[in-house]
């Protein structure tokens, strides 16, 4: 192993270290969610205190080849009943998008905002994709990233708050039981074994969400088909949040040097926006399929893509409907950027340099 190498293991060690840290203090204390969460703020604080960080693709991929298995340990047999629904949820789901993205569009030019910037503030996710398009495009970066970023925040910070208030019980039956950890792990590493090519193959490709996407297939045809009925161990389910936790307080810790206060009126307009779309929207799909208001939000939900499908496998929020609509929206939102931003504008023509 080279040097560069085993200084970048070390680097993702150290920060897995400090994310178990503030994970494990809130799952003691029993805050909701508290491995995700706990993870998330050690991590971002210590970085921002100046611990060294770098990208953790192999991380990542494991984090949601993981979340993969969960979400097909966690497929009920009541599930299959709402699958005939799920059109309409989806059909819901994406006006939801489109009504957001067009709402965004003409709230940016209320604060001055070009269309590409207000687009892409109001775009729900893909951050790291926006930001690249954003930089492309010349659109006003740092508008776009506190957007996405306060709206992150509020809705990962604010999920326990609401499944407190709502009180809605979703705990369904499931395919797999708990056998004990011993055949619980030996479980687990065979369904990801046999979905790690195929994860890395649909990662490399560029797919969204490949991972998790081969992650679902495998568990879903092992558990489905009766082959296997063993759930994972509940400490493998807190490790991959303590992961996403870390992942995610790394990718944003990134945003540095931003001039927040300058910013937040807006910020905070087109978080409102996308908050109450999509609470709206949620209720309107309730309305039409019956199917539970939180899992529907989770689905919905406007950003925090990993994070909204950990959320519904920790409390059995109908994980594969949230992690379906979720996925599917991804693609949606790859296909209309374009749509919606058009033929990016050619520079000025440079007079010719005199002789």
């Amino acid at each position: 192993m080279s040097e560069s190498r085993a200084r970048g293991h070390l680097i993702v060690l150290r920060l897995l270290a400090v994310g178990l840290a503030g994970g494990g203090i809130l799952e003691l204390v029993g805050f909701p969610l508290g491995a995700l969460i706990g993870a998330l703020i050690a991590s971002g604080v210590a970085i921002r205190k100046g611990m060294e960080a770098r990208a953790m693709p192999k991380l990542r991929t494991f984090m949601l080849l993981s979340l993969g298995i969960f979400c097909g340990e966690r497929f009920s047999p009541d599930s299959l009943e709402s699958v005939a629904r799920w059109p309409v949820t989806l059909a819901v789901a994406l006006s939801a998008l489109v009504a957001l993205l067009i709402f965004g569009k003409y709230l940016g030019k209320a604060f001055g905002w070009s269309k590409d910037t207000s687009v892409l503030a109001a775009i729900p996710g893909l951050t790291s994709v926006v930001a690249l398009v954003a930089d492309q495009r010349k659109a006003c970066l740092p508008s776009i990233m506190i957007c996405h970023a306060l709206r992150f925040h509020i809705l990962v910070l604010s999920a326990p708050l609401v499944i407190l208030i709502v009180g809605e019980n979703v705990e369904t039956p499931k395919f797999a039981v708990d056998h004990g950890p011993l055949i619980g792990s030996v479980n687990f590493l065979a369904h990801f074994l046999i979905a790690w090519i195929p994860a890395r193959f649909l990662d490399r490709k560029g797919l969204p969400g490949g991972p998790i996407i081969a992650g679902l297939a495998v568990s879903l045809i092992s558990h489905g088909s009766g082959l296997s009925n063993a759930a994972s161990p509940h400490s493998l389910f807190l490790f991959t949040n303590v992961a996403a936790g870390v992942l995610l307080g790394f990718n944003f810790s990134r945003i540095k040097n931003l001039p927040v206060l300058a910013l937040l009126r807006a910020a905070a307009a087109f978080v409102a926006l996308t908050l109450a779309v999509t609470i709206l929207f949620s209720a309107l799909a309730q309305a039409l399929t019956g199917i539970g208001f939180i899992p529907i939000l989770l689905a919905f939900a406007p950003g925090g893509f990993e994070a909204m499908i950990l959320i519904s496998v920790a409390i059995d929020a109908n994980p594969t409907f949230v992690l379906t609509h979720q996925l599917i929206r991804l693609v949606a939102i790859v296909f209309l950027m374009p749509l919606l931003l058009g033929k990016p504008h050619p520079p000025p023509d440079l007079p010719a340099p005199r002789p």
